[in-house]
């Protein structure tokens, strides 16, 4: 019988040198299924479905290479680099996970702007050790919760928040350009209570 032993992982803050200096960290996936939203005109209203799909092939998307420059300037929403805060997981001196959040003061919430784990690090806890962090960080600062922006396309990355206690809180079906539904490349939005 065999045992796979882990090395222990750690999580702490890491200032924005630390994550400047760290080898490139990719960010991106690949899925067989992908959420499909719908919109259907109804008497005086609307109704919005979310669903499940299975893809005849797999899809993948490749957000960056995880070169520090190119990642890190892609939150310009977030503010600059300087005003991020960033959590390492860290194991066997190596850091194998990012989560880079901030708070947002006027409505008591923390942002998880992105998180990143090492493909070979993926399914072994990192991301939810990450993600369990930034929940005590919320309670100890007496924030709301956590809110996190991905696509519906990203199915591993709904599947993997819903699992970790977030919920579907909306969606923007033109926050990238004018074709977002049609295209099926909605922001969707999910929340975890703190």
């Amino acid at each position: 019988m065999f045992s796979r032993k882990r090395t222990a992982l750690s999580i702490a803050p890491l200032g924005l040198d630390q994550v400047r200096s760290l080898p490139p960290l990719a960010s991106g996936y690949e899925t067989d299924r992908v959420f499909q939203l719908h919109r259907r005109q109804t008497g005086n209203g609307v109704e919005w479905r979310l669903e499940e799909e299975r893809l005849p092939h797999p899809f993948s998307k490749a957000y960056d290479l995880g070169v520090r420059g190119e990642w890190l300037d892609s939150y310009a929403d977030a503010g600059p680099p300087e005003s991020l805060q960033f959590l390492g997981a860290t194991r066997a001196g190596e850091v194998v996970g990012v989560a880079t959040w901030t708070v947002i003061d006027w409505n008591a919430s923390l942002w998880l702007v992105d998180i990143r784990v090492r493909a070979e690090s993926r399914g072994s806890g990192v991301g939810t050790a990450l993600v369990d962090a930034l929940a005590d960080r919320c309670r100890a600062d007496e924030l709301r919760g956590i809110f996190v922006e991905t696509q519906i396309r990203n199915a591993p990355a709904i599947r993997f928040y819903r699992r970790r206690g977030f919920v579907v809180s909306g969606f923007n079906d033109h926050l990238y350009t004018n074709q977002d539904l049609a295209e099926q490349d909605v922001a969707l939005f999910l929340f975890r209570e703190a």
